[in-house]
């Protein structure tokens, strides 16, 4: 973790901030510039999720959104544990 901390850190992405109360802790927080890098790369992502989407009939795309929330649902089950 702390290497790739380090990458992002040298690129202006986050700062890391020494915890108060727990000396063995670091706050780490995004800068302006790293929030900027996100948000582009969520709209990347986003484009290419709708070019992908764009294979599906409306009907298709339905069948898929239950059949992933069905799955979803699963996992979020077997992740709260008993």
């Amino acid at each position: 973790m702390t290497g790739r901390l380090d990458g992002l850190e040298r690129a202006g992405w986050i700062r890391r901030i020494p915890s108060v109360e727990d000396r063995r802790r670091v706050i780490v927080e995004a800068t302006k510039a790293g929030i900027a890098v996100w948000r582009r790369a969520m709209d990347i992502r986003g484009e290419a999720e709708n070019d992908l989407a764009g294979a599906l009939s409306e009907r298709e795309t339905a069948t898929l959104n239950r059949l992933l929330k069905k799955v979803a649902l699963r996992a979020e089950e077997r992740t709260a544990g008993p």
